[in-house]
């Protein structure tokens, strides 16, 4: 077994390093089965998820309690994101982030210890459609997101020490369904692998970002602290019809945004929710590009209002 040293708490340091079994490179993902411990005292129960990044499962940790753990393969393109993500978890908490309590490394597989989650916002939107709703209905729906206008807030505000600088602001980047985490009744915003500082108020517009969520001025070069907000409006819109409020493929809806000339497809603006609607013509109406709206949670159900 190879020299061990733990990050699991509130102290920042290298990451917890155990001998285990890995699959061939190529697969990139750590070969989990229900029953195994892959960190001592925390038993998988059960996989809820993967993806291209790797794989979430349910775990029993010590006393039963159960939590969820993320295995990452750390491939160059990977690498930098994910240990940028703990860096910000370590540093920055309030009650709608996601909490991750441990980190472990085991060759090149990532292990992050979570809370564990009912569902995303993504799964409710797909339970909606099964029941034969258009989407999340809009009251239950502005009960989420009230909580993620909260945590955006907090994370935009010049209030946290990052890379050593203090009275920076962050930008999620990555707004969408998926990295909505729903817990009962209130929901906590997740993954900050394409996070980026804020310095007055801007951050640099290069890097990742998730089509078809991601502002104008991201592409631009102008990612400015109401970015996250135009993602927040689309995930609404996403949530509220079942529809993505612009259509196209990647390359269209970059060029679209860039442009001002973003396509809402076959679909008829009255056909959608009246507050989907309204956030649609706003952007589409000439609205500066380079900033969004005033976000907090009467904003959410005030300028949305529903017909």
């Amino acid at each position: 077994m190879g020299e061990a040293t733990n990050s699991a708490g509130p102290v920042a340091g290298a990451l917890l390093r155990w001998e285990m079994q890995v699959v061939k490179a190529d697969a990139g993902v750590y070969s989990a089965q229900a029953g195994d411990q892959p960190v001592p005292g925390y038993r998988l129960v059960r996989r809820r998820g993967r993806g291209g990044f790797g794989e979430v499962w349910e775990a029993a940790g010590p006393g039963g309690f159960l939590v969820a753990m993320k295995f990452v393969h750390l491939s160059p393109k990977s690498r930098s994101a994910e240990l940028w993500a703990l860096e910000v978890v370590r540093e920055i908490r309030h009650p709608n982030l996601l909490v991750s309590f441990g980190a472990w490394q085991v060759d090149d597989v990532l292990i992050v210890g979570m809370e564990l989650a009912d569902r995303s916002l993504g799964d409710r939107l797909q339970e909606a459609i099964a029941q034969g709703l258009r989407g999340i209905p809009r009251e239950e729906l502005l009960g989420y997101l009230a909580d993620v206008a909260a945590a955006v807030d907090y994370l935009n505000s010049d209030r946290h020490v990052l890379e050593g600088r203090g009275g920076v602001g962050l930008q999620h980047r990555d707004l969408k369904p998926q990295n909505i985490l729903l817990f009962g009744d209130g929901a906590k915003l997740a993954d900050f692998g394409q996070s980026r500082v804020l310095d007055s108020g801007a951050s640099g517009g290069a890097g990742p970002c998730s089509l078809p969520y991601a502002a104008p001025e991201c592409f631009a070069g102008q990612a400015s602290r109401h970015s996250d907000q135009y993602s927040l409006a689309v995930t609404y819109c996403k949530l509220r019809s079942g529809h993505l409020p612009f259509v196209g493929d990647g390359e269209r809806m970059k060029s679209g945004r860039i442009s001002g000339s973003l396509s809402t497809g076959a679909q008829p603006l009255s056909a959608r929710p009246a507050d989907c609607r309204s956030a649609i013509q706003s952007r589409r109406g000439g609205t500066n590009l380079r900033c969004g709206w005033p976000l907090r949670p009467n904003w959410i159900g005030g300028n949305w209002h529903a017909s």
